[in-house]
């Protein structure tokens, strides 16, 4: 069975959107960028990025649901989070991925 997540990109970006609201209701200030909602650097992030340190951001692929990439102008690894990609997921995606962002799991782009 497919676990839940958006069909469409209207779909994705309304997701998003919440995530986003999600995220201030914890008192991070943020907001969404067309299809990545990108969270702030902390002291404790890791230094990731091609040219400079830059943030982590929350994605969706609509085929595979949500992704952590590094909010950059050029290409960027992909972390696939596997797990409900709607609203009662959200919860649990954030605390991985405000985990991430503070370096509780070092670098996850390193190769």
């Amino acid at each position: 069975m497919r676990e839940p997540r958006p069909s469409t990109p209207e779909e994705a970006t309304a997701l998003l959107d919440v995530v986003a609201a999600r995220l201030a209701e914890r008192g991070i200030t943020t907001s969404r960028d067309v299809l990545y909602v990108p969270l702030p650097r902390t002291d404790t992030t890791p230094v990731w990025g091609a040219f400079e340190p830059r943030p982590l951001a929350i994605t969706i692929d609509i085929d595979r649901g949500w992704e952590l990439v590094i909010d950059q102008p050029t290409a960027s690894p992909v972390l696939e989070l596997v797990g409900r990609c709607d609203e009662t997921g959200i919860d649990a995606m954030l605390a991985l991925a405000t985990s991430v962002n503070a370096g509780n799991l070092g670098n996850v782009f390193r190769r």
